[in-house]
């Protein structure tokens, strides 16, 4: 029987990125953004609406339905109405057409936004720990969310960067331990969502152009890819003298016992035990920007147990930790991603980061 095994390790340096991704450029309207928002200051005004002032309308239309609606003058969200807005006053009404119906505009609240002044002494004013200017404001945002920004683009090239390095390495793949592999990944499917065909159908073939062998035949391949990435990855823990723990494979094997209803003795018995470590992955993610402490989790060939947040709000992350349970990790991280909670993060957000990170690091795309 012939085993898979890299002949010649790629060359990393080799790796086609290009030039525009190789620096990573942050503006002070990224990295000042949230402090901004936090210390700027609303007061309501008595003159015109100019822009950069928060108008409050309440909007009753012909039907009879009444809404209020917050309108920042010179964003152009609502261009229509800005133009109306613009020179009114609290208290003022009238009668325009909007989206081609009849409306009553009346004028609630006109309040002037007062910005927080980015110099050396509006920071240092603001008694930060350990920041006394701009300078020192950057390097913390950098220090904090740098590696973050780095994972997210990093993750956008991640099927361009494995594929050169599949291209570049030379590697005898068995056709047996692919086969199997294969198998194996299918099967996890099956013990979780039941219909395999029609999970891959959804995966590859949602526009209903394929047929269920095409969509078995595209996913052979994306297999065929991360178990190449897998044969690198093991060679270079080869090189290096690297090998799991006792504990990381019991957890792996504990976990693989699970979803595949085996015990530890038909695991071994049956020479699946490098099968269990290579599909477990086990997680820890220390969240930034968010109430929770941690969110640990377990990935079982790409599907998600164990969900557990350490602190936060407990009948919220509760919830996504039992909703995530037994689910494909990147349809997971596709819904949460960007869900916000305060200023744009949460600890979905959070989560789901986590999920690209561990999905990068074990060669899934």
């Amino acid at each position: 029987m012939s085993v898979s095994c890299v002949t010649s390790l790629p060359d990393l340096t080799k790796l086609d990125i290009p030039k525009k991704l190789r620096f990573i450029p942050i503006g002070d309207d990224k990295i000042f953004c949230n402090l901004k928002n936090k210390h700027r200051s609303v007061e309501e005004k008595e003159g015109d609406a100019g822009k950069g002032d928060y108008v409050l309308v309440t909007l009753t239309r012909e039907n009879g339905s009444v809404r209020k609606r917050h309108v920042e003058l010179g964003r152009n969200r609502f261009p229509d109405l800005e133009k109306i807005l613009i020179g009114s006053r609290k208290g003022q009404k009238r009668k325009v057409k909007i989206s081609g119906e009849d409306t009553l505009v009346e004028i609630c609240k006109v309040s002037r936004v007062t910005e927080l002044l980015l110099t050396d002494e509006s920071i240092k004013s603001l008694e930060l720990p350990g920041i006394s200017s701009l300078a020192d404001y950057r390097r913390q945002y950098l220090r904090a969310h740098g590696a973050e920004i780095a994972g997210r683009l990093f993750h956008s090239m991640q099927p361009r960067l494995l594929g050169q390095v599949v291209d570049m390495m030379e590697c005898d793949l068995a056709q047996e331990e692919l086969d199997h592999y294969h198998q194996q990944k299918r099967l996890m499917i099956q013990n979780i969502s039941g219909d395999v065909d029609q999970r891959l159908s959804d995966a590859y073939g949602s526009k209903g152009d394929k047929s269920k062998e095409e969509c078995d035949r595209l996913f052979y391949e994306d297999n065929k890819q991360t178990y190449a990435v897998y044969i690198w990855g093991k060679a270079l823990a080869e090189q290096k003298g690297v090998v799991p723990d006792e504990e990381a494979a019991k957890q792996a094997i504990d976990s693989f016992c699970m979803i595949y209803e085996k015990t530890e003795e038909q695991v071994e018995a049956e020479g699946l035990r490098e099968d269990a470590i290579i599909m477990f992955q086990h997680v820890e993610y220390k969240p930034v920007g968010v109430c929770s402490q941690e969110i640990s989790f377990d990935l079982v060939d790409g599907y998600h147990h164990h969900v557990h947040f350490t602190g936060g709000c407990s009948g919220n992350t509760k919830g996504v930790a039992a909703l995530a349970e037994g689910q494909n990790a990147r349809d997971v991280a596709r819904l949460l991603k960007g869900v916000p909670c305060r200023e744009g993060n949460s600890c979905p957000n959070q989560f789901a980061i986590a999920i690209e990170q561990a999905l990068m690091e074990s060669g899934e795309k």
